[in-house]
């Protein structure tokens, strides 16, 4: 079947509702990032895929201003490069952000001076 949007549902709606649902669960997350396509086990970013979707909370965006949305797509970029198998990585890693929550953007502050 498909969808007011031209996917097929029976094959992307799981994904749809998915990304919805980690969206609501992070609150008043900005924005998340999910690996894409053929899944493996990365020990330094967990999965990595062929590719990775970013999803914007709609909610969020341009609720601050632009350098904070500008912050928001470094960091989401930073972990679409770790979850893309082949793409070189960002530094630091996804895993990173387990002892410390903001290592992503505490790198994007000194190199970017957002």
């Amino acid at each position: 079947m498909e969808s007011r949007h031209g996917r097929d549902e029976s094959v992307w709606g799981e994904r749809w509702e998915l990304r919805e649902r980690q969206l609501q669960l992070h609150g008043a997350a900005a924005a998340l990032t999910t690996p894409t396509g053929f899944l493996t086990l990365s020990f330094n970013n967990g999965l990595v895929g062929s590719g990775a979707t970013i999803s914007i909370n709609s909610m969020m965006w341009n609720v601050y201003n632009v350098g904070f949305n500008a912050e928001t797509l470094l960091h989401e970029m930073g972990h679409l490069f770790n979850f893309s198998r082949g793409s070189g990585g960002f530094a630091p890693p996804n895993v990173a952000e387990l002892r410390n929550s903001q290592a992503f953007d505490q790198l994007i502050h000194k190199d970017c001076g957002l």
